[in-house]
């Protein structure tokens, strides 16, 4: 016969941090619950808890409860529940049916908490039919197109006219052909002073977009911290993490 079974594993002793419990209460020992076999004292009482077995326990009246059903203990409203939420810890399967209108319920306690198979507590974490701050979903955010490259520039060097003699302000005089090499080489600086404006133009554009992109991830980073506290309240109500 194996020596290192000490016990059956049925009951288990509790040592109360809390109030006082009597026999009968349901105790909430990590992510599971047992029923108190003795009156247990306030602060400092140990008594004897069953973690195994069936039990009646205090049920929500206004849900019906069929064979099977996982159930949850509420710890706030103390009460049995199918719903999880972040107040619920695992309490076991449904023993017997209950109607809507029953206030206790027989539970088949699970004497640990991963021994229940887990109902789907957790959502659906992909959601991209959102992106506001306070929908509650995670919005796709598209990167700004990239700028277009500049044009290369081309200074234009302007043609110094040849000196003449002539009856001009300063006594030079220039030729029409000389007057037209000048307007040929001011609308060459226009036409490269026109582009510079474009790119200029064009990465004010795309600064713009790229301002609409840091505002849409500072929202997908809102919507992630939003969902990272649903998920981690899932977790807890499924017994899947510490409360």
């Amino acid at each position: 016969m194996a020596t290192n079974i000490t016990r059956d594993g049925k009951t288990i002793t509790y040592d109360n941090a809390g109030s006082a419990i009597s026999s009968g209460d349901v105790v909430v020992i990590g992510n599971s619950i047992g029923i108190a076999i003795t009156d247990i004292a306030a602060t400092t009482g140990t008594g004897a808890v069953q973690i195994e077995g069936v039990a009646t326990v205090a049920a929500e009246n206004d849900a019906a409860f069929s064979q099977g059903d996982e159930l949850f203990w509420d710890t706030s409203a103390k009460e049995a529940t199918k719903t999880a939420n972040a107040n619920t810890v695992s309490a076991g399967m449904c023993f017997a049916a209950k109607a809507s209108s029953a206030t206790t319920v027989q539970v088949k306690l699970i004497g640990s908490s991963s021994s229940v198979p887990r109902a789907a507590a957790v959502t659906a974490l992909i959601d991209n039919s959102g992106g506001s701050a306070a929908d509650g979903t995670i919005a796709v955010v598209t990167a700004p197109g990239a700028a277009a490259a500049a044009t290369a520039v081309t200074s234009a060097a302007l043609t110094s006219p040849a000196a003449g003699t002539g009856s001009g302000a300063d006594g030079t005089t220039f030729s029409g052909a000389e007057c037209d090499a000048l307007r040929a080489d001011v609308a060459a600086q226009k036409a490269e002073q026109d582009k510079l404006v474009a790119d200029h133009a064009d990465y004010i554009t795309k600064q713009a977009a790229n301002n609409t992109a840091i505002a849409a991830l500072t929202d997908a980073i809102t919507e992630l911290a939003t969902k990272q506290a649903a998920i981690i309240s899932a977790l807890k109500a499924a017994g899947l993490m510490d409360q």
